[in-house]
């Protein structure tokens, strides 16, 4: 039963991580002689709270990629304007004083609106109906089988041997009862010497997955709406490529999901590129969501997922369809009482995600 309630309580938690971020900084204030008694007191922690405010947006900024901190420059003064919407919850963690110095040092926690800064980076995209065309097929892979492979020992070994005849004369003196005898002996002296040498090189194959197709509808909703809500006007490769396509998507997914890297094979990408292109799409995006990682999770006692994320989208209308904007290679997870839950929590996070980095991307190359 704890296990089932803490399990419940990642879940929740999970879920609102996708909409608020809680964000941490320690910042310094110079203060004058006679601001505070002994510490600081609620009138000072007022005083400083827009400068707290300002900090925890900083510290905000910074764990966003560049394309979405220029969309934020863009709409610097109206984001000013609702800071205090947006950064809510500041909490004060520690406070020092160093007298010396005549500074007081704060570290504070707050609550930051994603949901509320992704609108209004949206704020004046086009209108449902006027939006590019946008194609997309993004799957979600589950690795079904991993191979390791033991490392192959090669040794190589080399001897070489010597023999060395030396002539030697030696001189023999006997004494015995009836007086002494010598003789002169002459010979040959024999000497042996052998040397081994050994080398060797140590060859280790690189793991091989086999993977799965996973769920791709919540992937495909998440995608669509997010994508939707940005002013594009989205479609699955499925849908285009029954109307505009010559070869089965059951086909082109396999092909995808056969390969390691999940980039499809050059004859294939042909006819999807000229799928998207006879459907008038103006971008289509390309990629894999796989799930990688499936372990216990310490925290809730439940189940946790990874799920990494590689995806590139092309500009349909022009020569070669060039790359314009990319997520990955990067890794979002999932938390859940069970697998199946787990998995679905860490797939549409990173569906969701990487949905709103492309948005950002073509938004600041003026892509609309």
């Amino acid at each position: 039963m704890k296990k089932l309630l803490a399990g419940l309580i990642a879940a929740i938690v999970s879920v609102s991580v996708a909409t608020a971020a809680s964000v941490r900084t320690t910042f310094e204030v110079i203060y004058s002689t006679g601001f505070f008694s002994s510490s600081p007191n609620e009138e000072t922690r007022r005083s400083v709270l827009p400068t707290a405010r300002s900090e925890i947006w900083k510290a905000y900024l910074s764990r966003l990629d560049t394309s979405t901190v220029r969309l934020i420059e863009q709409r610097r003064d109206e984001i000013q304007r609702r800071l205090d919407e947006i950064v809510t919850n500041i909490e004060f963690i520690d406070e020092r004083i160093d007298k010396n110095a005549r500074k007081m040092s704060f570290t504070v926690r707050a609550v930051v609106n994603d949901n509320m800064v992704s609108t209004l980076l949206s704020a004046g995209g086009a209108r449902s109906g006027q939006g590019s065309p946008f194609g997309f097929l993004i799957l979600p892979r589950i690795q079904a089988q991993a191979r390791s492979f033991d490392a192959t020992v090669t040794r190589q070994a080399s001897a070489t041997s010597g023999r060395v005849n030396e002539q030697v004369d030696s001189d023999e003196v006997k004494e015995a009862a009836g007086g002494t005898s010598e003789r002169s002996i002459q010979g040959s002296q024999v000497i042996l010497s052998a040397q081994t040498k050994t080398s060797g090189s140590v060859t280790r194959r690189a793991q091989k997955s086999i993977w799965s197709l996973g769920d791709a509808k919540d992937v495909d909703a998440g995608i669509v709406k997010y994508l939707s809500e940005a002013g594009y006007e989205p479609s699955t490769f499925a849908d285009l490529n029954n109307e505009c396509g010559t070869v089965k998507t059951a086909e082109v997914r396999a092909d995808m999901i056969a390969a390691e890297s999940g980039e499809l094979s050059d004859d294939v990408r042909r006819e999807v590129i000229a799928a998207m292109r006879k459907c008038e799409q103006k971008f289509f995006a390309i990629g894999t969501l796989d799930i990688d990682s499936i372990e216990q999770d310490r925290n809730s006692g439940g189940v946790r997922v990874r799920a990494s994320v590689n995806i590139k989208v092309h500009d349909m209308s022009r020569r070669g369809a060039p790359a314009v904007a990319s997520v990955g290679p990067v890794a979002y997870y999932g938390v859940g009482p069970q697998e199946d839950g787990a998995r679905s929590d860490a797939l549409k996070r990173a569906a969701t995600e990487a949905s709103q980095q492309i948005v950002n991307q073509l938004r600041a190359k003026n892509l609309n």
